[in-house]
């Protein structure tokens, strides 16, 4: 059995796989369901997702919002 992340109380379920290989690329999924690449290799997607993880950390509330209001409406259009 898989053991909560830090700061989850109990393990919320299956997770899936955060990086995926289609099309001789690979990518990275986020919790908002967006696949980020295109990247060479598993490595390249690795450390884009750890600046990935950095800007969703670090940003501001104001930019946060900017982003996920912008991942909405992209969801939307397609």
């Amino acid at each position: 059995m898989n053991n909560p992340r830090s700061g989850e109380l109990s393990y919320p379920g299956k997770r899936s796989d955060r990086f995926i290989f289609k099309e001789n690329y690979w990518y990275f999924k986020t919790r908002e369901d967006l696949n980020i690449g295109p990247f060479r290799n598993i490595d390249d997607a690795k450390e884009k997702v750890k600046d990935y993880l950095d800007f969703i950390s670090l940003a501001s509330s104001s930019a946060l919002q900017s982003y996920f209001s912008y991942v909405y409406n992209l969801r939307n259009y397609y």
